[in-house]
């Protein structure tokens, strides 16, 4: 009886010590896996808010983009359409600047020079009228579907294109300026335009003939009297550049360009005409052009009818201010456009400016060397070419002596845009 009982007592004690090395161990790993440990064992975890997503110290320039929006590697897009550009020839899309919309999701019309599809805006709040929404493939107001400020007042329709009447903060109506070319948008002209928005490329061909383009583009460029080349049938050569940030090789072009007795185009960006005001009097006093590349370098379709308008006539009412000069050419952002912006663009007063040469030389931080530059240039040229380069790219300032001369030497002439 006695063994018996210190055999319980025994059995008891060694089964509540197990019990309690259990229930030890139980607690222990139960307040260790409890989430202020973890988090505290884990590496930590970073935003993207400094790197990714940082935003440009200068939003309105064209840190390439254009656009803003990191570019690709090649300077060659093909269009969407597989039926078009097959065999040698190949598609050139638009050199894009930093800082410019995404596309929204929506129907592929084309590739921009990231080679990233061009697409329709989504469909957003329709025009309303006296006579309900507008239907069809009419425009579409900017994908968030805002209307426009209710203080923000239209033009009346005038039929005969007389310049129209702008309104100032107190809501008084004030005649055009006299000292611009352009005048205020009457967007009533507007209503029933399709604003599907496209990205600029042409299909270059061999033989240094020049390129064609989607027949779109062609229909629309014709009827909106816009410029992408000049007369096919004479050796004639348009130089443009787009300024919109300076990266320092301006004076170097300018200086070049003097110094062969050539004239280009400069299309210059709000922040660009405010920060570098001796360079663009300086363009101006040696007899170049200077037209707008709009205030802050949006995607014009996807603008409102009032914001295009501060785009475009505003940029040139600012540009007078300090310049005392007029603006008449307008190079879209990006390259993208729309049948409502060109038609907009011409009511106002202005010609929308294209290309149909241009490679990928605003890769700043890609630039392969001044030969590069030149044969991109020399293996593309064409009776009526009009050239588009970026001045921010050091090849380009470094080839454009021999560019400039070498074309001479083929007997073409350089010209100002007078299309």
């Amino acid at each position: 009886m006695k063994k018996t009982r210190t055999f319980l007592i025994i059995s008891l004690t060694m089964l509540f010590c197990a019990v309690g090395v259990l229930f030890t161990t139980y607690v222990v790993l139960h307040l260790y896996n409890k989430s202020g440990h973890k988090a505290a064992d884990s590496k930590p975890v970073y935003g993207t808010g400094d790197k990714d997503n940082r935003v440009d110290e200068e939003p309105n320039d064209e840190s390439v983009d254009e656009s803003l929006s990191d570019p690709d590697k090649e300077d060659i897009n093909k269009p969407v359409d597989e039926g078009i550009g097959k065999a040698a020839d190949k598609s050139v899309g638009e050199p894009a600047d930093e800082g410019i919309n995404k596309p929204a999701s929506g129907d592929i019309v084309g590739k921009d020079v990231n080679d990233k599809v061009v697409v329709e805006a989504p469909p957003a709040v329709e025009r309303q009228g006296d006579k309900g929404p507008s239907s069809g493939n009419e425009k579409q107001l900017p994908a968030d579907g805002k209307q426009p400020p209710a203080d923000e007042k239209q033009p009346p329709a005038n039929d005969k294109q007389q310049p129209a009447e702008e309104v100032n903060d107190s809501g008084n109506q004030e005649p055009t300026q006299s000292d611009t070319h352009g005048r205020s948008l009457d967007a009533s002209k507007l209503a029933g335009l399709s604003n599907k928005k496209y990205g600029w490329w042409v299909r270059e061909k061999a033989g240094h003939q020049p390129p064609v383009i989607d027949s779109t583009f062609k229909k629309l460029i014709d009827k909106y009297d816009g410029i992408f080349l000049g007369n096919a049938e004479e050796k004639v050569i348009y130089l443009t550049f787009d300024e919109g940030y300076e990266n320092g090789y301006t004076p170097l072009i300018l200086d070049t360009l003097k110094e062969n007795d050539v004239k280009a185009a400069f299309f210059i960006t709000g922040s660009y005409m405010k920060r570098n005001k001796e360079l663009v009097r300086r363009m101006l006093d040696e007899g170049h052009i200077v037209g707008g590349h709009t205030i802050n370098h949006p995607s014009l379709p996807s603008v409102s009818d009032s914001v295009l308008e501060k785009e475009l006539y505003g940029f040139e009412k600012e540009y007078n201010s300090l310049f005392n000069a007029k603006i008449k050419y307008i190079r879209p952002p990006n390259g993208e456009f729309s049948e409502r912006t060109l038609a907009a663009t011409q009511l106002m007063g202005y010609k929308s400016v294209f290309w149909s040469l241009t490679y990928r030389d605003f890769e700043t931080d890609k630039q392969k060397g001044a030969d590069y530059a030149y044969k991109m240039v020399m293996d593309k040229l064409h009776n009526g070419a009009v050239i588009l380069l970026h001045a921010v790219s050091r090849d380009n300032a470094e080839a454009l002596d021999r560019i400039i001369k070498d074309i001479k030497a083929q007997g073409y002439e350089f010209r100002l845009l007078d299309l």
